[in-house]
């Protein structure tokens, strides 16, 4: 079996999206960076899932939370690999010199997608900590509102954006 290296993702899936061309992109390295980090993930997650078959099925929750965060992550680490889920922003301050200029660039707005895993965190805390169902929603609300402030934040565009708004 003859096996060769094809990471052709970034020249199949291009820069250019929303009728706007990214000079700051991914590159094939970091292509494959993406995709060695999609694999751990994937494995992990599968892993967690076989390792759950050890015990009851009434005390598997906290493995199928966890997988279920490996998993969404390997899935957006996927997606980021292949060049998608992304969309150009103008740069703030524009480089002169170097590798790396230009007026646009890409943000992975798929890499916060799975930040909403943060609940997931918090029912398992709730649940291992033996807080009763009826205080649970309290802290699933917040950690939500968290992550969408934190999305938010990161994909602010232009100026203030240094200003957190």
């Amino acid at each position: 079996m003859d096996l060769h290296k094809r990471s052709s993702a970034v020249s199949v899936n291009t820069n250019t999206q929303n009728n706007k061309h990214a000079a700051i992109a991914i590159t094939a390295r970091g292509s494959d960076f993406y995709y060695a980090i999609c694999g751990v993930m994937g494995i992990v997650g599968l892993a967690i899932i076989a390792a759950s078959m050890m015990k009851p099925r009434t005390e598997r929750i906290f493995f199928y939370i966890t997988a279920a965060i490996n998993l969404t992550a390997c899935v957006a680490y996927f997606a980021m690999g292949s060049n998608l889920g992304w969309t150009p922003i103008d740069v703030e301050w524009l480089r002169t010199g170097g590798g790396v200029g230009g007026i646009n660039r890409e943000i992975f707005y798929v890499r916060y997608v799975w930040s909403h895993s943060v609940c997931c965190e918090g029912a398992k805390a709730d649940i291992n900590s033996g807080t009763s169902t009826g205080s649970s929603p309290r802290p699933f609300f917040s950690s939500t509102c968290s992550s969408l402030r934190a999305c938010h934040g990161r994909q602010s565009y232009g100026p203030s954006s240094s200003t957190g708004s």
